[in-house]
């Protein structure tokens, strides 16, 4: 039962029509872990196969899921040998698929390289270091909200305000959005986290002070109030970290193919996006 279980999960990681470049790992650290007809295979191989695995053995650790993938690779040089023997490698439908599968490889390895010379630890610093310029002299609101359905219920709830009402308290009795539970509290939030609407009208308020007229946005009408405003302050290099690494990669892979293209003498037959989507990149 367990080889066919590995034999099952490995035949549907061969038909996976995914490639990935994966950098070689040192030979110390890198074992035999099985040969086929003399040729050696070793573990990073097998690991380069997890990648074409359900999501599920993805996320499972190395050791787990190492036998399966060693027995995917074994197959797989099994079924390649014999289909050389058949000369399938003369096909010319093969010779096309190979012929993109070295070119989808071709890009993957040159972004990856590419990648790994521009994203630095300077590079990140100094990417740090925008972000923290940005964040100079931004202010952060603290606000409570009470969200309602209709103009006529948010006028209601001024005008308790307005009579001595506790907004906490209208807050958790009235309010339709999530925050009611904890009297309407947004906590501290800066320029551009609230839809526009909300935003302008908060930045509007005095610490202290609620909305005088209901606030309408796509979620529905909003009675605001602002209790304190602070100087922002950057988040942590830590907490960032990833985050900028991959805004780092997202503007060196993209900076890199458009320098690329305007070298090139490209026509295109299609009507063709103003730009690619976030996260385009060359097709797999």
């Amino acid at each position: 039962m367990k080889r066919l279980f590995i034999a099952g999960a490995a035949a549907v990681a061969i038909l996976a029509p995914s490639f990935s470049y994966v950098p070689p790992a040192l030979a110390e650290d890198d074992p035999v872990v099985a040969t086929v007809d003399g040729e050696e295979i070793r573990r990073s191989r097998a690991l380069e196969e997890k990648g074409r695995m359900p999501a599920q053995l993805q996320q499972a650790p190395d050791e787990l899921v190492l036998p399966m993938l060693v027995s995917l690779v074994v197959d797989t040089k099994l079924l390649a040998a014999e289909a050389s023997r058949k000369n399938l490698q003369d096909d010319e439908e093969i010779r096309e698929q190979l012929a993109r599968v070295e070119e989808i490889l071709l890009a993957q390895v040159l972004l990856s390289r590419m990648v790994e010379e521009q994203i630095t630890d300077e590079a990140l610093d100094k990417k740090y270091q925008e972000l923290v310029a940005e964040t100079a002299g931004n202010q952060e609101t603290k606000a409570r909200h009470i969200l309602v359905k209709e103009e006529d219920e948010a006028k209601a709830i001024i005008a308790d305000l307005d009579a001595g009402a506790d907004f906490a308290e209208l807050a958790k009795t009235k309010s339709t959005g999530p925050s009611a539970p904890n009297g309407g509290d947004l906590g501290y939030f800066g320029p551009g986290a609230m839809v526009p609407a909300f935003d302008e009208a908060a930045a509007a308020l005095e610490p202290g002070t609620y909305t005088k007229e209901p606030v309408q946005t796509q979620f529905g009408w909003h009675v605001i109030k602002v209790e304190d405003r602070r100087k922002a302050e950057p988040p942590a290099k830590a907490e960032v970290t990833e985050q900028l690494r991959t805004e780092l990669v997202r503007e060196a892979r993209s900076d890199y193919i458009e320098s690329l293209r305007d070298k090139a003498d490209i026509e295109t037959f299609v009507e063709m996006p103003a730009e690619l989507p976030e996260g385009g990149q060359p097709a797999q």
